[in-house]
């Protein structure tokens, strides 16, 4: 046994647990994250874009009215006293075009036939205007002269007879499909869509004018039909211009249907981050809570917005790291390092304190102590680690809140066949970790450690002994 005083190995130990204590702090107000993004570097990311007033603002100087109330109409509380004042200047000024939503010189011989300035300068859903007779019939011969393979698919496909849902466009009652079918053309011809949905467009219509069966463009005419309803040319223009799929044409129709109180925050997002696509995929992702996070960017400006659609995870509001600005822009810059240094510095925290625990129940200078087992520390440090960088993500111990936009899969179950509805059960997949999980995890963990260190303090006891 050794003759060394006790004092000898209490101040080395000590040292150690408390800088790995220390270690352990600073990782967890660090506010790097796998699965979220604190409030801070959202707050950096907006510094120097816009905010949702400001690019109104902007919208309504490029002469884009519709878009620029709608995104306005985001705020909280909406609109700005001094953007309503300035759009009220400019419908007075330019009432044909706050009514189409846009000033567009494709659109202009139509919007004069349309009889578009009638002194009432309020915004007009796209298809009140092509819902009548007189303007489709111009509007299909202004588009019959196009050399653009898609758009005279799209007027093809106005013959097809089997429309599903649709009453076909050449019979009576069919004006509604006939009316779509010239929006989307007149969008594909203004080359309108994105990229690739103006691909996928182009397919489906040539498909349908070929085959005589409206196919898969039934649903695209569907969404076109949700929205042409519900936004005038201007929106649905800058809509679209930003949309990559049909998907997520798709996807904002059904938001303007179900939703249509968040319909405007969601659109302005999508606006702002520049891609339609990944403003869908969040709220498919998130649901609620993805809406509530939208709105705190929206509210912070165009780069919160931009950030955390691309990153596709959810706001971080609790824990120690939530507002620490400080690092926030380190986090911002280099995301992938920081995340690296933040579990770096959990795992060597833990291996710390458990290495001071060691040098507490062992005696140093011993012969014995040169063998204790040195790994056990590192492991012990990295499943502290583990369980402190779970624990300091939300969204892998939080399962998100659903808008009816998540998948849901139908999965077939033994149950009575006499009872309806009981053959299928819904299960919506989920890649996040139970709650529950996660506790037992870390109470096996800490019964572990426990016994770690009372087989330590035995073993420093027969030491003594001996």
């Amino acid at each position: 046994m050794s003759d060394s005083p006790k004092g000898t190995s209490l101040v080395p130990a000590v040292s150690w647990m408390l800088a790995g204590l220390l270690a352990l702090a600073s990782a967890l107000f660090f506010p790097a994250s796998l699965r979220s993004v604190s409030p801070g570097v959202l707050r950096q990311a907006a510094r120097g874009t816009p905010g949702l007033a400001e690019f109104a603002d902007r919208l309504l100087a490029g002469r884009k009215p519709g878009a620029a109330a709608l995104v306005a109409s985001a705020e909280e509380g909406g609109a700005a006293p001094a953007f309503q004042e300035a759009l009220a200047g400019f419908a007075a000024r330019q009432p044909a075009v706050v009514e189409w939503g846009a000033e567009d010189p494709f659109i202009a011989p139509l919007a004069k036939e349309a009889g578009a300035a009638k002194g009432e300068a309020v915004s007009t859903p796209a298809l009140e205007f092509l819902i009548r007779g007189g303007v489709r019939e111009n509007a299909a011969a202004f588009l019959a002269h196009s050399r653009s393979p898609g758009t005279l698919a799209l007027l093809g496909a106005r013959a097809a007879a089997d429309t599903g849902r649709f009453v076909p466009a050449g019979e009576p009652g069919g004006q509604t499909l006939d009316a779509v079918l010239l929006l989307g053309a007149l969008l594909y011809q203004g080359e309108h869509f994105g990229d690739g949905l103006r691909r996928e467009i182009r397919a489906l219509a040539g498909q349908a004018a070929a085959t005589g069966k409206l196919g898969g463009l039934e649903g695209v005419c569907a969404d076109l039909l949700s929205l042409g309803k519900r936004l005038d040319w201007g929106r649905l223009c800058a809509l679209v211009g930003i949309c990559e799929s049909a998907w997520t044409l798709e996807e904002f129709a059904f938001l303007a249907r179900a939703k249509p109180s968040a319909f405007p925050a969601v659109y302005a997002a999508a606006l702002l981050s520049g891609s339609a696509d990944a403003a869908a995929r969040y709220l498919e992702r998130f649901g609620e809570e993805g809406l509530s996070d939208l709105r705190e960017a929206l509210a912070l400006g165009q780069g919160a917005v931009a950030l955390l659609l691309k990153r596709q995870v959810v706001i971080n509001r609790g824990g120690p790291a939530a507002d620490w600005d400080a690092a926030a822009g380190l986090v911002l810059r280099f995301p992938t390092l920081s995340l690296f240094l933040k579990y770096l510095v959990f795992f060597l925290g833990g291996f710390l304190v458990f290495h001071g625990l060691e040098r507490l129940l062992f005696d140093p200078l011993a012969g014995d102590a040169r063998d204790a087992p040195r790994m056990k520390n590192v492991v012990l440090g990295l499943l502290t680690g583990f369980m402190l960088a779970v624990g300091t993500e939300p969204a892998l111990v939080n399962v998100a809140k659903t808008t009816g936009l998540k998948i849901e899969l139908a999965v077939p179950v033994i149950s009575n066949l006499g009872t309806p509805g009981a053959t299928l059960s819904t299960v919506k997949p989920t890649t996040v970790m139970d709650t529950n999980t996660l506790l037992s995890i870390g109470i096996f963990l800490t019964l572990q450690i426990g016994m770690y260190l009372v087989c330590l303090w035995k073993m420093r006891s027969i030491e003594r002994r001996d």
